[in-house]
């Protein structure tokens, strides 16, 4: 048209899209901040989106500009509700007028959930002088691993160790003994099994005389029995592991 005058604006430019902090692969067990930026001189429209693990991608904010931020959150029914290294990604994107684009993708790690523990003490059966072997299995299932494991006897700690399985051996008074342990891992997620015990008993004494004897034991603590008796032809001793009595020798 004369006289008129129109002006066009070229913009190859696409806006600056960055994610300043957290770094990559971080591990979260709770909620955490992420600071980005997107920008441009002609902005038109910015997505910030979160994914949780093979998921898809959800809308949590469109704000632009320069050193925002955006909670993430982390846990059961929120943003990052999966565990495991890499697991939880979020993503920056912005267009400006021109239909310019650019986008910024990081994942990050998750674990809120504490160690699994198995609690075991042997022997079954324990009389006094014999040595007590209280074993801890733990794993961590998320995968970032195990910072200790500590088992308390009597409400007293016992053993500390760095790995799966840890082990204590000793030996106590007669009478009954509470053990737990806790473990954690390098998150501080931490669990506590329940208290276990166990008892420490004085084995049952008779006296036996020559030819048959009648033993009459409560099944309870009849396997504790440690003695021989004589037929008068064959030697009888007690087999606490089969809780039988074997024939050990022939007499004469």
């Amino acid at each position: 048209f004369e006289g008129t005058e129109i002006l066009f604006v070229y913009d190859a430019t696409p806006p600056v899209t960055n994610i300043d902090s957290p770094a990559a692969s971080t591990w979260f067990k709770t909620d955490f901040t992420l600071q980005y930026d997107a920008t441009d001189a002609n902005i038109d429209l910015c997505k910030i989106s979160t994914k949780d693990g093979a998921g898809s991608w959800v809308q949590r904010s469109t704000t632009c500009g320069n050193d925002k931020t955006l909670t993430i959150t982390v846990g059961g029914g929120k943003y990052c509700t999966s565990e495991g290294n890499n697991a939880c990604s979020v993503n920056v994107s912005a267009k400006d007028k021109a239909n310019n684009t650019n986008e910024v993708t990081r994942s990050f790690s998750i674990d809120y959930t504490p160690p699994t523990i198995s609690l075991t003490h042997s022997p079954d059966v324990i009389i006094n002088e014999t040595d007590v072997t209280i074993k801890v299995e733990a794993s961590d299932p998320s995968g970032i691993g195990l910072a200790n494991i500590t088992i308390f006897v009597d409400g007293s700690l016992k053993q500390t160790c760095v790995s799966s399985p840890c082990l204590f051996t000793s030996r106590y008074s007669v009478g009954m003994h509470s053990y737990y342990t806790k473990a954690m891992d390098v998150l501080s997620n931490e669990a506590t099994s329940s208290t276990q015990s166990f008892e420490v008993l004085v084995p049952e004494t008779f006296s036996l005389k020559k030819g048959w004897n009648l033993i009459s034991i409560p099944y309870e603590t009849f396997n504790f029995a440690t003695s021989s008796c004589e037929s008068g032809r064959n030697f009888f001793n007690y087999n606490s592991a089969t809780k039988t009595w074997d024939i050990a020798k022939k007499v004469q």
